[in-house]
């Protein structure tokens, strides 16, 4: 397996292409950039729409109504997920431009490249624990395991390319935010792995993210309190009968 790294940048930021590119040259890596969807230029209900974006779903689904940047933000990653299948590549690493490589960020792709075939789509950047962990590398350096709950940050993950046609093909209508829809993976048909015991990216603390910029602030939205608590029971419910299953089918 052969991983592209797709870095997804907004035009306007040229603040943020900069710093990546400097990290991404510091570590000696060839990478692509794909311009995002800008939410601010997401003003009318049509505009939104033109993305896939359902207000009705996302009053059934979701206790807001999304806002521009969350909007933007989904369909920049559908765009990452359709360039990878038109490229014909093998999958890639998707980046956003708001984060931190560490030093062993090349040793951890070369990780995932050699063990192809041991997994469908990792985070790169978590904070959940995972579960039976299973050595990545030959040296032991990390270990893969499944989530119990899927992290709700998409600032950096691997995709392969079925994980890629899976995802775009379960999103052409979407009413949450991306990261959200993402831990529903029963229905994405798409479960994230973790790693431990760190990870090779991290949150830059000093940038606020492009969807917080895009528009009116998610407070600005009233909350659907009775949705909010229905899909929390769905979600917990689901999570635990869906995980127990796979432990017993795993033992």
């Amino acid at each position: 397996m052969k991983l592209k790294l797709l870095l997804i940048n907004l035009d306007r930021s040229t603040s943020r292409l900069q710093a990546m590119s400097a990290q991404l040259q510091r570590l000696g890596l060839q990478w692509e950039r794909m311009a995002g969807v800008d939410g601010r230029l997401l003003q009318t209900e049509n505009d939104l729409e033109r993305y896939g974006y359902s207000l009705a779903l996302n009053r059934k689904i979701y206790p807001r109504d999304m806002i521009p940047g969350e909007v933007g933000c989904f369909s920049s990653h559908r765009l990452a997920w359709k360039r990878i299948l038109d490229n014909g590549w093998d999958g890639a690493v998707v980046l956003e431009d708001d984060i931190i490589l560490s030093p062993e960020f090349p040793k951890f792709v070369t990780a995932l490249e050699k063990a192809a075939g041991r997994w469908e789509a990792v985070r790169l950047c978590a904070f959940r624990k995972i579960l039976r962990p299973e050595p990545l590398d030959a040296g032991g350096r990390w270990k893969m395991g499944f989530f119990f709950k899927t992290p709700t940050y998409t600032g950096a993950q691997a995709l392969t390319a079925g994980a890629a046609a899976k995802l775009h093909t379960a999103t052409r209508v979407f009413g949450s935010p991306v990261d959200v829809a993402l831990q529903w993976w029963w229905e994405t048909g798409v479960r994230f792995k973790g790693l431990i015991p760190d990870y090779p990216v991290a949150p830059n603390p000093k940038m606020p993210t492009d969807t917080d910029e895009a528009g009116a602030p998610r407070q600005a939205n009233p909350s659907r309190r009775m949705v909010r608590f229905t899909r929390a029971v769905k979600y917990n419910t689901m999570v635990c009968l869906k995980t127990a299953a796979w432990l017993l089918g795993n033992r």
